[in-house]
């Protein structure tokens, strides 16, 4: 039984992977500063408006500029921002995050229900809730191992200046 409860939720874990998608203005200088700060030492996806993916790292955003190195010729790039679609990269930190509360609270409800209901535990209101926790940290911890590893997709749309 455990055996199968914990293959369901690593499947579960690595299938609910998470995405969030913000949109840049490239007007507001303070949203291209938090940009530039979050993504400066990372290995981000760049894809054009023609579709084309490009691996860079030590991106910096100008309104009308992107400079990057590119992974795969292994040299300086440059675009300008109308070229780029979206800018996308995996935060191993906010997937531990997305993946601890979600593996908490897979084990915290059975927990605590396990808790309440059995014998084996007091059946009181007080054992329903220690279970509920004991259990939701052990998944949690698993949700969070597993978020780590996959990550969080971050997906930054650049608007086009109107």
């Amino acid at each position: 039984m455990k055996s199968t409860f914990l293959s369901g939720f690593v499947l579960f874990a690595f299938l609910t992977s998470c995405s969030t998608t913000h949109i840049v203005k490239l007007s507001d200088k303070q949203e291209l500063n938090n940009l530039n700060r979050l993504i400066e030492k990372e290995e981000i996806t760049l894809q054009l408006k023609n579709k084309e993916k490009l691996k860079v790292q030590n991106v910096k955003i100008k309104p009308d500029t992107v400079f990057a190195f590119d992974l795969n010729l292994s040299e300086p790039a440059s675009f300008k921002t109308e070229e780029i679609e979206k800018i996308t990269y995996t935060d191993h930190t906010q997937g531990f995050i997305d993946g601890f509360l979600t593996g908490f609270y897979i084990g915290a409800v059975p927990g605590l229900v396990i808790g309440l209901t059995t014998d084996l535990f007091g059946g009181n209101v007080i054992a329903g809730i220690l279970t509920g926790i004991a259990y939701g940290l052990g998944t949690g911890v698993a949700g969070g191992i597993i978020g780590a590893i996959s990550g969080s997709k971050e997906i930054y749309i650049i608007e086009e200046r109107k």
